[in-house]
């Protein structure tokens, strides 16, 4: 580049920056923030509690009145009723979803005595943050529900421990025998982790009687010996016969006996 071009541009340059440092400083007016119309400060809690719940978490009794089992235990949701009663889109949702899961586990039961590995992922993907952050903050009015038969999948009811009965006879027959003479049936297919060595009762059990729970016991031998061993109570798998305290409990035995 020349000297003398080169000097000419500074010379510019100069004079414009001169000219900036002695331009006014002008401030820009400030806008005070104004909500949208309609919207209001408030701190009072939403009428539809629905609001206050995170995504993923439904209050599941707040569902109740929408939610029926017929006699063949397949549960139907109310979508009119939701839709009439503004509830919100991931709510019907919801609702929808549970009742595909559970008349998909009931047909699996009822076809193939079992629940399949891919059935029981979606159990616990749709109910389960529900009962994680319900019983997480059980101080919280607003999310607290009164579980069914106190139970739920963060709140699970106790596992019993596996105790010796003290009862001896002499072959596997004989102990049968004295499981079926007090009470005892062999546990349905369907229902049974060990089918053939798996027999049950019902019992009451944290304020619900006629089925939600059982005693279970299975033949041991001891030595030359047979004994029988036993669990009670817990919740019931034979779920065709009784009817549920919540339209979730069906789900909720599969995960109970998949965990403990």
């Amino acid at each position: 580049m020349k000297k003398g071009f080169k000097r000419r541009w500074i010379k510019v340059f100069t004079g414009m920056t001169s000219i900036m440092l002695i331009m006014p400083v002008v401030s820009m007016p400030t806008m005070a923030y104004e909500p949208p119309q309609g919207s209001q400060c408030s701190n009072s809690q939403p009428t539809k509690s629905f609001v206050v719940n995170p995504p993923g978490v439904v209050k599941l009794d707040e569902l109740d009145k929408y939610m029926t089992i017929d006699e063949n235990y397949k549960l139907h949701f109310d979508t009119k009723q939701a839709i009439k009663d503004s509830l919100p889109p991931r709510i019907i949702y919801f609702g929808l979803k549970a009742e595909r899961v559970n008349n998909k586990m009931i047909y699996e039961l009822k076809t193939y005595e079992e629940v399949s590995e891919e059935t029981i992922r979606e159990i616990e993907t749709l109910y389960g943050p529900s009962f994680k952050y319900i019983s997480s903050q059980p101080l919280d009015k607003y999310q607290t529900r009164a579980e069914a038969c106190g139970g739920g999948y963060d709140n699970p009811h106790d596992c019993p421990p596996r105790l010796d009965s003290g009862i001896y006879r002499d072959t596997r027959d004989d102990i049968v025998d004295y499981l079926l003479d007090n009470g005892l049936h062999i546990v349905p297919r369907y229902a049974s982790y060990d089918y053939g060595d798996d027999y049950a009762k019902v019992v009451s059990a944290y304020g619900c009687g006629g089925g939600p729970f059982r005693h279970q016991a299975w033949p041991s031998p001891s030595g030359s010996v047979w004994t029988y061993r036993y669990q009670t109570p817990e919740p019931n798998p034979e779920i065709f016969s009784y009817w549920w305290p919540a339209y979730w409990w069906g789900p909720y035995v599969q995960w109970w006996h998949r965990n403990y």
